[in-house]
């Protein structure tokens, strides 16, 4: 990292560049032009704003470098970050090839904490989608949860799983308790801001949701989960009743991944409970052809809302416009 700060009366201005060490070539810069005022304050906001952009900046360069070999050779570190951006994309295929390449990180390191936890997320998102059982999807993530926090209690990653595994058990106070340690271990972290936003979201605490969402848009807004945020906002929307922005937050995380399940699904009911369920049907189809025995009732019986309205107003959409029961 290098950098720069001028001055002109009231104002500064601060540039900051990352640089690869070995070529030379400039991988990510940015410019902030901030007033004076309390210069504590600024300086906290351009630190939290700088590693809030690198995160998703370094993991794309170690990700094109870890591409020029072939997987057998990957070593741990390498195969979780191809790992953790196979998981970004959210396809059937690409998070069953993460969870093959975090099992391998595992076995070249045993020690590797951030393996397992991720192992632990990726199942239980799968779960969530209906491409696990989320019984077993439980039980072998909480075993891996539980493995990586005896060697790295510090580790962010750890209480990532440990939300996932509570939002399916829909205990808000645990989901709350492990995403807040997440956050306070990594408040730079931009997808722990976002889920946190999330879990406000779906306990319906709008206002934090919304918050902690902006947070992370603003902290890394070309983030590698960006469209994560963009569907924490569908949640918090629809739970709020605002079904026109949760279609078009839905609609904005579709265009980044699509073949999310999760993502047709609040369009689907969106769009249904708008008035308008023949206007779902594409939706409709896009969902059966990525999760084929996808059903009301698995929506019900998993989806995070803790609150049994929520949880009844997402299946009706999803009946209105034609989802099997």
């Amino acid at each position: 990292m290098s950098g720069s700060i001028r001055r002109s009366g009231d104002r500064i201005r601060v540039s900051a560049q990352l640089i690869e060490a070995e070529t030379g070539e400039r991988l990510w810069g940015d410019r902030y032009d901030r007033r004076l005022g309390d210069i504590f304050a600024v300086q906290d906001e351009i630190t939290q704003s700088v590693m809030g952009c690198l995160q998703p900046e370094l993991l794309s360069a170690e990700l094109d470098r870890s591409v020029r070999k072939p997987p057998q050779n990957l070593d741990a570190w390498e195969s979780v970050v191809r790992g953790m951006y196979l998981y970004s994309q959210h396809s059937q295929d690409s998070t069953s090839n993460a969870l093959s390449l975090l099992k391998q990180a595992s076995e070249l390191d045993d020690t590797y904490a951030q393996a397992l936890a991720l192992q632990a997320v990726c199942l239980v998102w799968r779960a969530f989608q209906g491409w696990e059982d989320m019984g077993e999807a439980l039980e072998k993530g909480t075993g891996l949860t539980n493995r990586a926090v005896v060697l790295d209690v510090n580790e962010p990653w750890i209480y990532i799983a440990q939300l996932f595994i509570e939002l399916a058990h829909k205990s808000d106070a645990d989901a709350s308790r492990a995403i807040g340690r997440a956050v306070e271990l990594s408040p730079n972290l931009a997808y722990a801001q976002g889920l946190l936003g999330c879990n406000h979201g779906l306990a319906g605490r709008t206002d934090e949701a919304l918050h902690h969402i902006d947070l992370a848009v603003r902290l890394s807004p070309r983030d590698t989960f960006i469209d994560e945020f963009q569907l924490y906002y569908a949640f918090t929307y629809f739970q709020a009743g605002r079904y026109s922005e949760a279609l078009a937050s839905a609609r904005a995380a579709a265009a980044l991944r699509p073949e999310h399940p999760n993502i047709h699904v609040f369009a689907i009911a969106s769009q249904a409970l708008l008035g308008d369920p023949d206007g779902a049907k594409s939706d409709v189809s896009i969902l059966m052809s990525l999760v084929p025995r996808y059903s009301v009732t698995h929506a019900k019986d998993t989806f995070p809302y803790y609150q049994k309205a929520d949880q009844e107003r997402l299946a009706d959409g999803l009946i209105k416009a034609g989802v099997p029961e």
